[in-house]
């Protein structure tokens, strides 16, 4: 039998199993757009803060921070492969999504030693910033 046949069995199976769900608006629900995404993590938790570059302003990019989602790491990877699903699904209906190189950021300078010496460690923390060809 073909993989695709056997995912396509998988997927109507799992269908069958799962019980309709009743949604429910909340009143603090909201709706916005982004184009910026920041993403951190701990040992038990990953977070998604959604914003918008909205300009520049002295050579420095403006993003407004509009939301943070906060869920588990199985949450996480549950939603990876939703999304990755989804969009392989649409592209194999209207074609490839294409990525376009975002304008790249002025050069850093390098902290002094003195600076260096007197960062604070960020152990157990990581925070990473989806603005490059990542």
């Amino acid at each position: 039998m073909s993989e695709e046949r056997q995912d396509n069995q998988k997927e109507s199976r799992a269908d069958e199993a799962t019980p309709p769900v009743q949604k429910v608006r909340v009143s603090t629900f909201t709706h916005f757009y982004t184009n910026n995404i920041q993403l951190g993590f701990s040992n038990w938790d990953m977070w998604v803060t959604f914003g918008e570059l909205t300009g520049q302003e002295d050579n420095k990019p403006t993003i407004e921070e509009r939301a943070k989602v906060v869920m588990s790491l199985q949450h996480a990877k549950a939603f990876m492969q939703i999304l990755a699903r989804s969009i392989h699904e649409f592209e194999k209906q209207f074609g490839e999504i294409k990525l376009v190189s975002p304008p790249q950021p002025a050069a850093r300078q390098e902290p002094s030693s003195s600076q260096r010496r007197g960062a604070a460690p960020t152990k157990g923390l990581r925070a990473i910033t989806l603005d490059e060809d990542d």
